[in-house]
C-alpha cells in the first residue's frame, strides 16, 4: 500500500454494525477432489459435485488459455493466485462480520482488507443474518456446494455471495462480464433450489456483494451490491438445462 492509500483509509467508517441473528441448522459435508473436480459428501452418504463444478460447463476455456497464452503461464498463475487470495482475505473479513466476532483491530491495509472496507456499507443493509457458509445440496438436482451466507435484505430471504472481481458487474457492457454475472446468479438459483428442498423454506432474491481491487495507481477500490428476484429470469430453465448437460457427459 501506498501513502496516499494509507491517508484515504481515514475516509471509512471504522464502526462496526451488530447483525441480528436468526440461526437455520444446516449439517456440515466434507468436499473432497475426485478427478480433479471437488464432490462433497451428503449427510445421507451420497457424492455430489459442487455448483461450482457443474457451472463450468459455462466457463469459456478458449478465451482463457488465450488469456493465459497472451501473458504468459507464470504471470497468469501469479495473477490468480493474487485473486484467490485477496479473496479468500475478503470472505474471511465478511464471514467474521455477519458472525459479529470482528474487531476493528483486525482490518488491515493489504487489498482484501480494503476491498472488505469498502463492501462493509453494503453489507450492513442486511437485515438478519440466517445462516454463514452455508453447506447445501440437491437430491432432486444431485449437486451439493456451499453459499456465503443466508440473509434478509429488504424483507426478502435472500441467498448472499461475496464476489471479488477486476471489474464491477452491475451495469457492464461487455459480453463476458453479463456471462459472468449470469453465472453467478445461476448459481445463487441453484443454492436457492437447494435450500427450499432441505428446509421447505424459499429464498426469493439473490444478492452479490461485488468488490473491486485497486490494480493500479490511479484506480480506486470499489464495490457494489447486486439484488435481483429469482422470479425475474429464466434461471429455472437455464439451470435444469446445465444439471441435464453436465450428467450427459
Amino acid at each position: 500500500m501506498n501513502i496516499t492509500d494509507l491517508l484515504r483509509t481515514k475516509e471509512f467508517d471504522n464502526s462496526l454494525n451488530t447483525f441480528t441473528h436468526q440461526f437455520y441448522d444446516f449439517v456440515e459435508m466434507e468436499a473432497e477432489k475426485i478427478d480433479g473436480k471437488r464432490y462433497y459428501e451428503t449427510p445421507t452418504g451420497e457424492k455430489y459435485p459442487s455448483m461450482t463444478t457443474i457451472l463450468s460447463l459455462l466457463e469459456n476455456q478458449a478465451a482463457l488459455n488465450s488469456w493465459r497464452k497472451r501473458i504468459g503461464y507464470a504471470e497468469a498463475e501469479r495473477q490468480t493466485q493474487e485473486a484467490a487470495d485477496r479473496g479468500n482475505r475478503l470472505h474471511e473479513l465478511s464471514e467474521k462480520y455477519l458472525l459479529n466476532t470482528l474487531d476493528i483491530n483486525e482490518i488491515g491495509f493489504d487489498s482484501g482488507d480494503m476491498m472488505f472496507r469498502q463492501v462493509k456499507p453494503l453489507l450492513n443493509k442486511i437485515q438478519i443474518v440466517h445462516a454463514v457458509e452455508v453447506p447445501l445440496y440437491s437430491h432432486r438436482y444431485k449437486f451439493a456446494g456451499r453459499t456465503d451466507a443466508i440473509a434478509t435484505i429488504d424483507n426478502n430471504i435472500t441467498i448472499v455471495d461475496h464476489k471479488n472481481s477486476k471489474k464491477l458487474l452491475k451495469h457492464a457492457k461487455l459480453a463476458y462480464l453479463k456471462e459472468k454475472l449470469y453465472k453467478y446468479q445461476l448459481q445463487a438459483f441453484g443454492y436457492a433450489t437447494a435450500f427450499e428442498e432441505m428446509t421447505g423454506i424459499k429464498a426469493t432474491h439473490g444478492a452479490l456483494f461485488v468488490s473491486k481491487p485497486k490494480l493500479k495507481f490511479d484506480e480506486e477500490y470499489e464495490s457494489e451490491l447486486i439484488t435481483w428476484s429469482f422470479d425475474d429470469g429464466n434461471y429455472k430453465q437455464m439451470f435444469e438445462y446445465v444439471i441435464e448437460e453436465y450428467y450427459k457427459n
